[in-house]
């Protein structure tokens, strides 16, 4: 009876923290401008009634290839089930989320029991970088809960020796490519790995990321994706960059990932040692150790690819929560209250701190020209006349809508760009690079960041230039 009590306090307690991180405003962040853009894609979804092609402007850049399209379709019919409004862009990435907290929750339990998997949801629900990212409509909370259950199946594939399970692992790895692309790369690596030794497993694998993929080829248009998204993703991001360059996400982690990074780094190391005294390939498929190979795999990709971009690492927290709680103590009852104090400890700090300054956990992504730029028109811009920032790379044209405050779903991507009316579907700033052309209606607010410059329209003043 005491131990299903304390099993209650213990859900009920992460259930607490997911409720307010997930779904108060008044902790962790504001949504930022992917969310935005993504939502606009997901409402043009449901205007015109084309699911096949993403349309993203009529100004710029007239399809959308950057990113695959499964978390925009989910977006779209949540859209369509409960409407367009702010709440909505929140209720589908919590959602999400929390079955990826679910997922960890599980796989813990298959570790140790109920506390380790009581350890790992608390730590993840305090890494704070995955609450940011998942709080907003960006897409790489659906790549990290499609790639925790798929390898999770992975492993029970492996121990029932199901080919049912390794189909459903293959499907939701599809899952995960559709969601993020080259990202997925990671636990589709992985599984590959862990098949290796059934071909029988391999095989019912391969069943269940072939179909979906077909399907997605035959219905979707996806040889024109693959081709936009192989120029734009693989062969610029898998390129010449300097070693400071690779290092740029293990530098984010140093800075935004206390205070849990030092136990992630003596878990690897403890499982390691663990998986050394062990000769076989056997060993690799134990529920720690694929977690362990599992944050490798993500990690080494992000350094791969030189990702400086924080809310890429998203996919990365979730195993490593199950790492970190590796590196805790594994004690008696009294050895189990001693960390739980602890944890509770870790808890208040973070939210203490989330709640005064939640910007006080930039990595190196606040330190690009254009973040630099929008955080000065958050300062010298921030009037309540202003609903938006639309934003162009320079590179791909493509146009962002950053809230003011708000969530901003009445924003209509097809009114903004150079070439449309300033002001035409409420006032409007823009964030434009030196590559932009602008016309005569634009005119220069002073606010500048290396090649970035921020434009108001004629004859409006949002912004102070002094």
């Amino acid at each position: 009876m005491v131990r299903n009590r304390t099993l209650i306090y213990r859900i009920g307690l992460l259930v607490s923290i997911y409720l307010i991180t997930f779904w108060s405003f008044t902790s962790s962040y504001a949504p930022g401008m992917d969310s935005m853009t993504y939502g606009a894609l997901a409402k043009h979804i449901l205007s015109t009634n084309d699911w096949a092609t993403l349309h993203y402007t009529d100004q710029a850049y007239a399809n959308f290839y950057q990113h695959p399209p499964l978390a925009i379709w989910m977006m779209a019919l949540t859209m369509k089930i409960f409407g367009t409004g702010d709440w909505v862009l929140r209720l589908l990435p919590a959602v999400v989320s929390g079955i990826g907290i679910v997922g960890v929750y599980l796989w813990g339990k298959k570790i140790r029991g109920e506390w380790f998997a009581f350890t790992t949801a608390f730590i993840l629900l305090t890494s704070t970088r995955y609450l940011k990212y998942s709080k907003g409509f960006m897409l790489d909370p659906f790549l990290s809960t499609f790639s925790i259950w798929s390898i999770y199946l992975t492993i029970l594939a492996i121990e029932k020796k199901s080919s049912r399970f390794a189909s459903a692992a293959g499907a939701l790895l599809t899952a995960a490519l559709l969601s993020k692309g080259l990202f997925a790369f990671a636990p589709l690596a992985l599984s590959f790995f862990l098949f290796s030794r059934s071909t029988r497993l391999a095989a019912g694998y391969l069943l269940g990321v072939s179909v979906p993929l077909t399907l997605w080829f035959y219905f979707g248009h996806a040889q024109h994706y693959i081709a936009r998204y192989y120029i734009e993703h693989v062969s610029e991001r898998v390129g010449h960059h300097t070693f400071s360059e690779h290092l740029a996400p293990m530098i984010n982690l140093g800075k935004v990932y206390w205070p849990w990074l030092p136990f992630y780094i003596f878990g690897i190391y403890q499982l390691a040692k663990k998986y050394a005294s062990l000769p076989n390939l056997k060993s690799a498929s134990n529920p720690e150790t694929v977690a362990g190979f599992a944050s490798l795999f993500f990690l080494g990709g992000f350094v791969l690819v030189a990702s400086f971009l924080e809310q890429y690492h998203t996919s990365f927290y979730p195993f490593a929560a199950l790492v970190v709680a590796f590196a805790l103590p594994e004690g008696r009852e009294s050895t189990q209250k001693k960390i739980v104090y602890g944890l509770y400890a870790v808890l208040v700090c973070v939210s203490t701190a989330m709640l005064i300054q939640p910007t006080s956990f930039h990595g190196t992504e606040a330190q690009h020209p254009m973040r630099i730029a929008l955080k000065s028109a958050r300062e010298k811009c921030a009037s309540p006349e202003v609903h938006r920032i639309a934003i162009s790379t320079g590179v791909a044209e493509i146009w962002y809508a950053l809230a003011m405050g708000t969530w901003n779903t009445d924003w209509d991507a097809f009114s903004t760009g150079p070439g449309a009316s300033p002001g035409a579907a409420r006032s409007q700033l823009l964030l434009a690079s030196v590559h932009d052309s602008l016309d005569s209606r634009w005119k220069g607010t002073g606010i500048k960041s290396g090649e970035f410059e921020i434009f108001q329209p004629i004859g409006k003043s949002y912004c102070r230039t002094n």
